[in-house]
This record gives structure tokens, C-alpha cells and sequence, in this order.
């Protein structure tokens, strides 16, 4: 399971007390501005900035996906601006020491970075400092997002074992969480890489796995995944 939550200092604070610490009003009215008054300030601002920057990106990112018919990108759609979100929420989580903060963030600007720019060795560097992260953290459901992403890395860049080595890793970490329609995406993911491979069994199987999780987790996006995959097996013979 995903390691405890961390203590994020700042982060902790609602946010009508980090604006009542922050309030020039009540420093001046109480005489209590000083230098670490200040450091204080300006640490609750940049927390508040990270998570702001962060639910930015992750809003505009998922416009994008859901711009079109079917759940998918629209023609002409652009989810690159949510990149710069991404990128400052990573360094003001990073100034903070948030690990949480900023493996997740990591994480956005390694998908964005593969998904929209096909930018595979900028992709792949921040995945692995997710990675890192996360696995210092035993946050094992955002490693099993990453490793998904590791798997399609590889595969784009001709390397199906390892592929299929992280695509597999990442579907035993969300068995291991019991998050079933992430098992069921993950087994699709799976079963895309076999019929690249020509293992059109091998594909249906996990297809039928797959549909067998989703319809039992009500998974309907899974579902859905399952029926698109399912439009490139061949005829059975």
C-alpha cells in the first residue's frame, strides 16, 4: 500500500489560515513583521502556488484528453500549456522539500513530455526522478503510474521486453493496492504490446482479463478501453 501521508508543513494548513498568516493586515496591526515573519510568508505562498500550479496543469491536461467525441483529444487541441504548471509546481515542491509535491509533478511533465512533445529522453529523465522518489516514499500507486509510462517509453523506443517488464510491474503494484480499474487499463496496455508483438492470443486473453475486471470493479472508461482494443484483433480463424 501507498506509504502514510507526509507532513507537508504549509501544506497542512487550511487555506483561509495560510491567507490569516500571510495578511500584511495582521502583521502591522500586531507589530509582529520580522525576518522570519517574512521566510514564514513566503514559504505559505510558495505551497499554496505549488498546489495551485499543480491542480492547474492537471485541469488543463485534462481538458485536452477530454476535448473531443469519445473521451479523446480533439483535432487541433493543445495540452502543452499545462506543462509550464507542471514545471513550476516541481520546482516550488522541490524548494519545499515536498517529496509528495514534486514525484507527482514529475510524473505530469514526464507524461506530457512522451504524450504531446515525443520528447522520449526529457520524458524519460522525469520519470525516473519520479520514480526515485516515489520508491524512496513506498508511494507504490503513482510507481505504478510510472512504470506504465516507463513501459510505453520502451516500446516506442523498439525495446517490447522491457516494455512488457514495466507494464507488467505496474499491473502487479495496482493488484497489490486493489485498484481494480487501474488493473484492467494496465492488462489493456498488456494486450496493445502483444498485438504489436503478432501474439494476437496472448492479446485476447488479456483482454478478456481485462473486460472480466472492469465489468467486476464497474469500471466503464476501462470497459470502454477493452472494446477499442478488442477492434484490432484479427478474425478468429
Amino acid at each position: 500500500m501507498t506509504a502514510a501521508p507526509e507532513s507537508g508543513g504549509a501544506r497542512d494548513l487550511p487555506l483561509e489560515e495560510r491567507i490569516r498568516r500571510i495578511s500584511p493586515l495582521v502583521r502591522i496591526e500586531s507589530h509582529e513583521w520580522s525576518a522570519p515573519a517574512w521566510s514564514d510568508a513566503e514559504r505559505l505562498l510558495d505551497a499554496t502556488e505549488a498546489e495551485i500550479a499543480l491542480a492547474r496543469g492537471r485541469l488543463i491536461y485534462e481538458q485536452y484528453l477530454r476535448s473531443g467525441p469519445g473521451g479523446y483529444p480533439a483535432l487541433g487541441a493543445n495540452g502543452r500549456p499545462a506543462l509550464p504548471h507542471f514545471r513550476r509546481a516541481a520546482e516550488l515542491f522541490h524548494r519545499l522539500g515536498n517529496s509528495a509535491g514534486e514525484r507527482e509533478a514529475l510524473f505530469w511533465i514526464g507524461t506530457l513530455e512522451q504524450v504531446l512533445n515525443r520528447d522520449y529522453s526529457a520524458a524519460s529523465l522525469a520519470l525516473e526522478e519520479a520514480r526515485a522518489l516515489a520508491e524512496r516514499a513506498d508511494d507504490q500507486l503513482l510507481l505504478s503510474c510510472v512504470e506504465r509510462h516507463l513501459g510505453f517509453l520502451a516500446f516506442l523506443e523498439g525495446m517490447p521486453a522491457e516494455a512488457e517488464n514495466h507494464l507488467g510491474e505496474s499491473v502487479r503494484l495496482r493488484r497489490s493496492l486493489r485498484f481494480e480499474p487501474g488493473v484492467a487499463m494496465g492488462l489493456v496496455a498488456l494486450a496493445e504490446l502483444f498485438l504489436e508483438r503478432k501474439d494476437a492470443p496472448r492479446a485476447r486473453q488479456l483482454l478478456d482479463e481485462a473486460a472480466e475486471v472492469a465489468r467486476a470493479s464497474a469500471a466503464s472508461g476501462a470497459l470502454i478501453a477493452v472494446e477499442r482494443a478488442r477492434l484490432e484483433l484479427p478474425p478468429p480463424k
